[in-house]
């Protein structure tokens, strides 16, 4: 998806319609058409902004099917290995639990010590988005 040029092309338009009525403010008897236009401009450009803003969201945020999951061991050797052993199973059960499909793409683990860093992809309806408890 990329973002529409008719959204940007009519923000840059009400901005540009904004100077110009500003610089007639000035002028005798054009402040209440001034003050109108500027009133139906304001609309455009707040509605050509939540368009732009909602396109480049639906660019930059992956699908609501899809989320990757990556986890790191921190500091704290054996133990965050361990540690980071378990928050990988914790979230594979929970994927499960939801119907959710389970990929691991990345598994750098420490042996029997635990886990360096995994990365998975969890994919399923409104992966992204599920609040449920």
């Amino acid at each position: 998806a990329v973002v529409s040029t008719q959204s940007t092309g009519e923000y840059q338009t009400a901005l540009t319609n904004i100077e110009e009525c500003l610089t007639l403010v000035n002028e005798e008897g054009m402040r209440k058409v001034v003050e109108e236009e500027v009133g139906e401009l304001v609309e455009l450009v707040a509605a050509s902004k939540a368009a732009i803003e909602d396109q480049i969201g639906q660019v930059l945020a992956p699908p609501g099917d899809c989320i990757f999951l990556e986890i790191l061991m921190a500091v704290g050797g054996t133990e965050s290995a361990v540690f980071a052993q378990e928050m990988l199973q914790l979230y594979e059960s929970v994927a499960g639990y939801h119907g959710y499909q389970w990929k691991l793409l990345e598994k750098d683990s420490r042996g029997d010590e635990g886990l360096a860093k995994a990365t998975v992809q969890i994919t399923g309806e409104n992966a992204m988005h599920n609040n449920t408890r």
